[in-house]
């Protein structure tokens, strides 16, 4: 919500989390033939040619990380928008981009048919699936961007139905074979109450408000 304007609803107000599938981050992608092979190695070259490398968006948690390297990095890569995720996977492949930032579950199979490589992750320390990869708190403590996947339902409704359904939901993504595939598609599935999951929601939020903010983007 803070990067959507004029919201028709309140998301805070209006919804009850009630159920946590599970989260994921996203790679930093770049081509085979980068030159660069670490982040440190990327920022250096970007530190020395401003407005250079250019990074390429299509929503806000492919915008937010590219944006939040420029600010933490102290660098000035461009940011280029598509309206799509195939427009900004194209450009980067044909070379007219020099990296992109996108969730574990879209950037997978260029990874696995070698036609990207990954120079870091967004989560929270390093992940058991690529425990080689860095992650960019390593180098930058407060870079930590993940998204979750979760159900919602009204405010407002029964509580025993809440619970109930947080109940079920917590059944089912702990049993085969949803645990499997939500871990084939890069969420890490997590068995959340509903008061953790209330707080959790309100941490992302305060965080994604405050790395908005940080960024300098403006609400669209």
């Amino acid at each position: 919500p803070s990067t959507v304007k004029d919201l028709p609803y309140d998301p805070e107000r209006d919804f009850q989390t009630i159920g946590f599938f599970g989260s994921n981050g996203s790679y930093l992608l770049v081509r085979p033939e980068a030159p660069w092979r670490d982040v440190p190695a990327l920022v250096a070259e970007a530190r020395a040619n401003p407005g250079k490398l250019a990074f390429g968006h299509f929503n806000a948690s492919s915008r937010v990380p590219g944006e939040l390297l420029n600010v933490m990095a102290g660098v000035q890569m461009l940011s280029v928008p598509y309206r799509t995720i195939g427009g900004a996977f194209a450009d980067l492949l044909a070379g007219r981009l020099q990296l992109i930032f996108v969730d574990t579950t879209a950037g997978d199979a260029y990874l696995r048919q070698g036609q990207l490589r990954a120079l870091a992750i967004t989560r929270q320390g390093r992940w058991d699936r690529h425990p080689a990869l860095p992650a960019m708190s390593e180098t930058w403590p407060d870079f930590v961007i993940t998204g979750f996947l979760g159900i919602a339902l009204p405010a407002g409704a029964p509580p025993e139905i809440a619970q109930r359904l947080n109940t079920l939901v917590n059944a089912a993504i702990l049993a085969e074979p949803a645990r499997s595939r939500l871990v084939e598609f890069g969420f890490v599935p997590e068995a959340l109450d509903l008061p953790r999951i209330a707080e959790l929601v309100k941490i992302e939020r305060e965080k994604w408000t405050r790395f908005v903010a940080l960024a300098g983007i403006e609400p669209e």
